[in-house]
């Protein structure tokens, strides 16, 4: 690394981009052209300061006019190397500093700071100034002038014949320069170097920073792109999620009224005398009806649920009036598969919880409902408990249960434990999905235990009365 050429910042990073490659830092250290700079400017300063304090021992005398002869030609020197009218400021410098010496050296030889300190401050701005090559000759010749000047200053005591003396001293101020040359010499090139290394320190973490904001700016728009596709495609889903909720509600209700009629019709067809095969056609038809209006009526009520246009008037009801209806409207299908139903078991004060009495009612359809369709043999049993501030509903069959792997699903649209079970018992799989959401509308909860040929067992949970909160 060079001492004396500035440091070029486009060869680190020439990996960034282009806008990043090469800038310079905000925060940069001096770097050695700054250094040369206050360095001559502490030379003048000093110059100047000297004169003044000599004018003011001297009293005004010629021995003033080596110094003022200095100082004007370092200040010229200043102004044409700003102008670039001079190339090499710092021979000029080290000549100007060395032949005011000399003459300062002639007018007041006592004076020997002044006189021994003029060639090392040469050398130091030469030091800033020169190339690497010149400064090993250039510090081998200061030690010389110091003893060329220091000779000069002595010529009367030469001329009086004292040259043992003026000898002894010259050999001295030699050996001080021989070793204070190279000190300072090495002082100045460490100052260079270590305002260079960090300069370049702070360059790479500039350009370090600045690559980091790039790389946060770049990272920040693909997440804004993201995210503006992401809003994008929920936005689509939630129309598609609206247009199929229309369709179903839409086709439910067109759906809904042929079906009635076709009931309707039904059922008066049965209440004709009919030739026994017509009558189990005609009921074949009814229940074929009935099965397919529940499906209807499934369809629509989970369309409205994800719709959030369903209507839920929670009140203070009394759970035990709502279950009996829901045993006596099971009790018939249950008659017909030989299944016991046992009446409503009530434990506790469970006598008035806060729910929604129809869409209570409606759960309990489709669970008792499906104890029954799914049990073929033993026993079905509906409990009302309180616990706390809870009414607990549970609904226990011995049908035949559900195997450990579809369990996770069972609350899912359109699922079923399995798909032998679809065939076996028919159904939408929507009326535990139905349930799930009634139930947490009516801020509740609902779950189940089963065992796969052991029955099941399905719960559910409302506030009680003096614990609840309205939807």
């Amino acid at each position: 690394m060079s001492l004396h050429n500035d440091y070029n910042p486009n060869v680190i990073g020439n990996g960034l981009p282009p806008k990043l490659r090469g800038r310079p830092s905000l925060d940069a250290v001096p770097s050695a052209q700054v250094v040369k700079t206050r360095t001559m400017n502490l030379i003048i300063a000093a110059t100047a300061i000297a004169l003044v304090v000599q004018v003011y021992f001297s009293r005004g005398s010629l021995a003033d006019l080596p110094v003022l002869l200095c100082l004007v030609a370092l200040l010229v020197i200043r102004w044409q190397s700003q102008r670039g009218g001079v190339k090499n400021e710092a021979i000029w410098v080290f000549g100007v500093i060395n032949t005011v010496a000399v003459m300062f050296a002639l007018a007041s030889p006592l004076n020997y700071v002044i006189v021994l300190a003029a060639p090392l401050t040469a050398l130091a701005l030469a030091v800033l100034r020169l190339p690497r090559r010149s400064l090993t000759p250039m510090t081998y010749a200061v030690p010389v002038f110091m003893a060329l000047i220091t000779y000069i200053g002595k010529t009367a005591d030469v001329a009086a014949g004292n040259i043992r003396d003026t000898i002894y001293v010259v050999v001295c101020v030699f050996i001080v320069g021989v070793v204070v040359s190279p000190l300072i010499r090495q002082f100045y090139v460490w100052l260079i170097e270590l305002n260079d290394r960090a300069a370049e320190d702070n360059q790479k973490l500039q350009i370090a920073r600045d690559t980091l904001e790039h790389q946060v700016a770049e990272r920040t728009r693909q997440l804004q792109e993201q995210n503006a596709s992401l809003d994008a495609a929920r936005l689509e889903a939630l129309r598609l999620s609206r247009v199929k909720t229309d369709f179903l509600a839409t086709m439910s209700h067109e759906i809904r009224t042929p079906m009635n009629g076709i009931l309707g019709m039904s059922e008066l067809l049965l209440n004709m005398p009919l030739h026994p095969k017509q009558r189990d056609y005609a009921q074949t038809v009814y229940d074929s009806g009935e099965a397919l209006m529940t499906v209807i009526n499934e369809i629509l009520d989970y369309s409205r649920l994800e719709a959030g246009s369903m209507h839920f008037e929670v009140v203070d009801c009394d759970p035990r009036p709502i279950c009996q209806d829901v045993l006596r409207l099971m009790s018939a299908r249950a008659t017909e598969k030989s299944i016991a139903l046992r009446p409503l078991e009530v434990e506790g004060v469970a006598q008035c919880c806060r729910a929604d009495p129809a869409r209570l009612r409606q759960v309990m359809l489709n669970l008792v409902g499906n104890a029954v369709k799914f049990t073929d043999r033993g026993e079905i049993s509906v409990r009302v408990t309180r616990r706390g501030g809870q009414i607990r509903f549970v609904v226990q069959d011995t049908g035949v249960g559900i195997g450990t792997e579809y369990q996770n699903q069972l609350f899912q649209p359109f699922t079923q434990a399995d798909v032998s079970s679809t065939r076996a018992y028919g159904g939408s799989g929507l009326g535990l999905a139905i349930c799930k959401q009634l139930v947490e509308r009516m801020d509740g909860e609902i779950g189940f235990e089963s065992a796969l040929g052991k029955g099941s067992s399905f719960w559910f949970w409302l506030p009680a009365c003096d614990g609840a909160s309205d939807v």
